[in-house]
């Protein structure tokens, strides 16, 4: 939806920052990290599920020893009813084992509208399973083998023909 008159992004922008003073609900709901029991070198993901008008856009994220801010600027495209919930995902690791903390926030400039809520996790630093080879590493590994062999046999003059 385009914005047709600079009174309308006007009203909509007094819209949103008047969440602070308690006239709207804060628009996101279960902030998280998943995997939820990250092990270390492993993807981390941090999620919340959004249901307002205003999905942010742009985010700002810096990862400052153990804490990683993300910071996103709300969208000021106005709308009359609010759309479907929508699930945010943003990729802020993978870490090394320790305890970490995800500081999420909407602000628009200097302004923070939403937050910051602060999700602590932790990485352990448990080692993965080295993955076994499936088929085609199996066929590669043997026949690698049987060349590895046959060059062997030729140097030292067996001859497997006759």
């Amino acid at each position: 939806m385009k914005i047709q008159s600079p009174m309308l992004a006007w009203l909509s922008l007094c819209l949103l920052l008047s969440a602070p003073l308690g006239a709207q609900p804060v628009p996101y709901q279960s902030p998280r990290v998943e995997p939820s029991a990250p092990v270390a070198g492993s993807i981390v993901n941090f999620v919340l599920d959004w249901s307002d008008c205003h999905a942010p856009v742009a985010p700002y994220i810096l990862v400052a020893g153990n804490v990683i801010n993300i910071v996103q600027s709300p969208s000021l495209e106005p709308c009359g009813v609010p759309p479907p919930p929508v699930t945010l995902r943003y990729r802020i690791g993978p870490f090394a084992a320790g305890d970490y903390r995800v500081r999420y926030s909407v602000a628009l400039g200097q302004l923070t509208v939403f937050g910051p809520v602060d999700v602590p996790f932790s990485v352990s630093g448990t080692a993965q399973a080295i993955p076994l080879l499936d088929w085609r590493g199996m066929g590669l590994l043997a026949f690698l083998l049987l060349a590895a062999g046959a060059a062997i046999w030729r140097r030292r003059g067996i001859n497997l023909g006759n």
